[in-house]
This record gives C-alpha cells, structure tokens and sequence, in this order.
C-alpha cells in the first residue's frame, strides 16, 4: 500500500472526494519527466499520468459537451467552445489554482527515501497532470458505483 503524504492527504482534503484507491491520485501526479536517481544510473519512473490524462481528456470532453449541448449550442458551436474551454492554457490555469504543482514536486522519492526529482513547469505539463486528476477522479467515482456528479461540480467550479 502506498504512504500518504502529509501533503496528498491535504490535496485530497482540497478536492473533497474520497479516493478509493490512492495509487489513481499518485498516479496522475507523476510526470512522465521524472526521473529517479539510483546507485546504478537513471532510470524513468515506470508509472506516469499519461494513460490517466486520456481518461480525464474524455470525462472532460463528455461533461463540457453535455453542458454546451443544453445551451443550445449547435454542433460545430459546440466543438469551438469545447475547444475553448479544454485548451491547454485553461487547464494549466486551474492546476495553478489548485497549486497542482506543489502536490507533484513533493511525491517522488527514490529507494532511499530522498527528493528525487523537479516536475516540468510548463504549460502543457501541467495542463496533462490536470486532465490526469481529472482521470483519476473520474475512475474513482467509477470504481466506487458514484455517478460523476463531483466530478462535473469539480469542473464547473473552474471552467
């Protein structure tokens, strides 16, 4: 079982849902960048947000296309805004709402227990570890039988 940090413990406080399974929230805060450092050399990180970014690019996806759909917008109206609203800049600007990045830079630890790593600053990571939280809270809410009513609160309160 994975150790939480005092400062996961804090973003899942933040985010008011409860995980059922921690390892979706660590995942989705690991940079594919990261590296941890061993004895023997480099070695990449063998989980990372990626697979966990889809997930939350399609809740996204489904729930702002619902909620564009019930505007009234028409199809091509609706892919524009969508677009709008999904783009990287947007979603990078909610991870810093949340102080995403204070919650990345503090999980990567090597065998030895030591800081292991820096997470990339940059606009489409942060965007990518965005829709990796949104993943993950999307498959937690999934895996717990809840519908996806916190996870729509979630989004709309930022987008």
């Amino acid at each position: 079982m994975i150790e939480i940090s005092e400062k996961i413990k804090s973003l899942k406080t933040d985010l008011e849902i409860e995980f059922v399974k921690d390892e979706y929230l660590y995942d989705a805060l690991i940079d594919n960048d990261y590296v941890i450092t061993k004895t023997n050399g480099i070695e990449k990180v063998k989980t990372h947000n990626q697979a966990l970014a889809i997930v939350g690019d399609a809740a996204l996806r489904l729930i702002l296309s619902e909620r564009l759909y019930k505007e009234g917008h028409e199809a091509r109206e609706l892919n524009r805004r969508r677009q709008e609203i999904e783009c990287n800049y947007n979603l990078d600007l909610i991870s810093k709402k949340i102080n995403l990045i204070d919650y990345t830079s503090s999980l990567i630890k090597n065998k030895d227990d030591e800081y292991a790593g820096e997470p990339k600053q940059n606009r489409i990571s942060q965007a990518t570890t965005m829709e990796a939280l949104l993943g993950a809270i999307y498959l937690t809410l999934s895996d717990a039988h809840e519908n996806i009513d916190k996870l729509v609160a979630f989004i709309n309160r930022y987008l």
